[in-house]
């Protein structure tokens, strides 16, 4: 028998209400390639349910890995709450395995055109976003606890699904298509550091060897402000670059950058709505500009 209060558990413990700025990434790659391809095919939306199911693996099991490591306030996280819906580990589990499987199951129908070759590599590619997925949380290797290891592996699995997008408009797997076309992408590692250094103490008690606390505050803040002054300026150059002024529409959330940094800097817990809502809109801001060229 179906238990949706289970359910609604899991869609809380996924939170599912970032969905506009979590999906904000594969949207950029869909603009890539229609820049460079003319068109988007209805393929595409065969990736929308992969995409999902690859935040919700990451968001559950850090929910799950954390609460049972006893090292999160629940007052301040508000995802742990998922168990108040009568979920247990065991359920948890057999969501991630539901997720795994649309993954799959709904690459094939969006890549099902392409040849075995291609199919093989969006296969890998997908494998790798769930190895991400998995082991930015689970222990042994739990990377989010690792130097850097937070901000790399969150920076890739973004980077996976940026270049998917655009690799089934445009049929070009180049790996380094996020890097070159996505000069935003670096404010994805700009997010994840202020969210370490405002949870540093709670991160302490797992061991975490993460930036702000191998490196200290003044370090990492120095960072969470300079990552952006180094964002907004590869925006600027890319516009010069690929002749497209449009493309420095993103520019107008230096404003709300600079309030996120302020709220960042003092360690202040209610400044993560405040980064997700920024990068949503450079994120969008970018994909306009792209479209308007």
């Amino acid at each position: 028998m179906i238990n949706f209060r289970k359910i609604q558990g899991y869609i809380h413990g996924s939170r599912f209400r970032l969905t506009m700025t979590l999906l904000s990434y594969p949207i950029v790659g869909m603009c890539l390639g229609k820049r460079d391809a003319g068109f988007v095919p209805f393929e595409y939306l065969y990736l929308l349910p992969v995409f999902m199911a690859h935040y919700s693996i990451a968001n559950i099991l850090n929910g799950l890995c954390d609460f049972e490591a006893k090292i999160d306030e629940k007052e301040t996280s508000n995802d742990r709450t998922m168990f108040d819906y009568g979920l247990t580990s065991k359920d948890i589990w057999n969501f991630v395995y539901f997720d795994i499987a649309v993954m799959y199951g709904f690459s094939y129908l969006a890549f099902s055109k392409f040849s075995t070759l291609d199919l093989m590599y969006v296969f890998a590619y997908i494998s790798f976003g769930i190895f991400l997925a998995i082991y930015y949380n689970l222990p042994p290797l739990r990377l989010k606890t690792k130097f850097f290891g937070a901000e790399s592996t969150i920076f890739l699995i973004f980077v996976v699904q940026v270049n998917l997008s655009y690799f089934l408009i445009t049929g070009d797997s180049s790996f380094s298509t996020c890097f070159i076309h996505f000069p935003g992408s670096i404010l994805q590692i700009w997010d994840i550091m202020m969210n370490l250094y405002v949870d540093s103490e709670e991160d302490k008690r797992d061991g975490s060897r993460s930036i702000p606390i191998v490196m200290g505050d003044k370090f990492a803040s120095s960072l969470i402000i300079l990552t952006p002054i180094l964002g907004c300026y590869l925006t600027y150059r890319y516009s010069v670059v690929y002749n497209n002024m449009y493309t420095c529409l993103p520019l107008l959330t230096i404003p709300l950058i600079y309030f996120v940094i302020s709220l960042a800097c003092k360690k202040q817990k209610r400044v993560k709505p405040y980064y997700f809502l920024t990068l949503f809109l450079y994120n969008t801001l970018f994909a306009i500009g792209l479209l308007m060229n």
